[in-house]
Formats: C-alpha cells, structure tokens, sequence
C-alpha cells in the first residue's frame, strides 16, 4: 500500500509539472497498473493500464504518426502487461489480442528478445484455452524453439513447452507429434528425476493411451 501511495503521489506530481502527455507520467501510471496487477486489483490495474496505452497514443498523434507508437520494448511490455491481466481474469480472448499485440511488437523490435521465449508460451496458452488448438500449436512451437536456443535442451521450461506442444498436438489430432514431444519431456526427465517421480508418471501414462489408440 506505501509504494502505491508513493507512486500516485508521484502521478500527481508529474502531472502537474509535465503534464500527462508525456514519457514520465506515462510510465508512472503503467508501475501504478503493474503493482495493482500484482496484488490482484484487476479491475484498478487495467485502468491504469488502458490510461498509459491510451496515452502513447496521443504521443503518437501529436508526433504525426498515423500508425499509432512506434514499436518499441516499453510499448510491446504494456501490451503484454494488459493481455497477462486479462488471462487472470479469464478474459482469454482480450488476453489474445493483447498478447499476440506485444509478441509482434517485440518480434519487430529485436527478433531474438529473450522475453520472447515467454510471451510466445502465454501466447499459446490464451488460444488452447479458446479451443484453438492449431493457433497454440503454432505459439508452443515458437516459444520451444526460443527455449531451446536460449536455454540448451535440459531446462525444466523445455519439458514444459515440449509437454504443452505435447497436448496441442493431441487436441488438434497431431499424433505423431504429440508422441514425438512427450517423448523428447521424458527423456529429459529421465536424465535428472527418478522413475517414481510425479512428472515421468504423468508422462508415461500419456505415451501409453497415445499409443494404445494408435
């Protein structure tokens, strides 16, 4: 509660000295967003939020930039600030808007962006949760390859975009490659987890129903 009081002391302030078109306010009213986010205020943190958004975009109006902001890491992390409440909220199609919003973004600003390995994944998760298996598919695909890269092959977040590729591939009908990615989860697994554990279970029953309706 201090470090929000803090800050909207500091919106009050800023407002007044530079107004609230401008990089400072903005970026005060997004940690006011964020915080409130943090502390499950979804309603308060997409206020503020939408204001900073809402923002940028007067910038952008007032640079003479028909197309709105230029793409940027700051304007790409609000995006996806904004699509991560409304997935807490179960608003899963504004999440994909905005989530799919700050993965092009960012894509167009640096390609190779490590938050990319993450906001891909997210991504995914937003479609699998409307049933869009392929558009999923597609994300966990992007977010392994960024995950590999980044991390090698024995990362726990590699058996985790391996197992949801997993999944995707078996709600859109894609056997082969569900078998193909639990497998790659479970080798791994099996390098550094027991046979008994949780994880290598779940996996192995998996692999037995997929097999067995093969």
């Amino acid at each position: 509660e201090n470090a929000l009081d803090n800050i909207m002391v500091a919106i009050d302030i800023s407002n007044k000295i530079n107004g609230e078109v401008c990089g400072k306010s903005i970026e005060l009213f997004e940690r006011a967003g964020k915080l409130l986010a943090k502390y499950e205020d979804s309603e308060n943190a997409l206020n503020y939020l939408y204001h900073a958004l809402e923002l940028r975009f007067k910038i952008a109006k007032e640079d003479k930039l028909p197309n709105g902001p230029n793409p940027s890491f700051e304007l790409a992390d609000l995006c996806h600030e904004i699509g991560s409440v409304h997935f807490g909220m179960t608003n899963f199609k504004e999440a994909e808007r905005m989530l799919n919003n700050a993965v092009n973004i960012l894509s167009d600003v640096e390609d190779d962006a490590p938050e990319l390995r993450d906001w891909t994944y997210h991504l995914g998760l937003a479609y699998a949760r409307q049933n869009k298996h392929e558009d999923a598919l597609a994300s966990f695909k992007n977010a392994l390859a960024r995950r590999v890269k980044y991390y090698g092959g024995d990362h726990p977040d590699v058996v985790d975009a391996y197992r949801m590729v997993g999944h995707a591939s078996m709600a859109s009908g894609h056997k082969g490659m569900a078998l193909e990615s639990f497998n790659e989860a479970l080798n791994i697994l099996q390098r550094h987890l027991p046979e008994d554990h949780e994880d290598i279970i779940d996996i192995k029953q998996i692999l037995a129903e997929l097999n067995k309706n093969q």
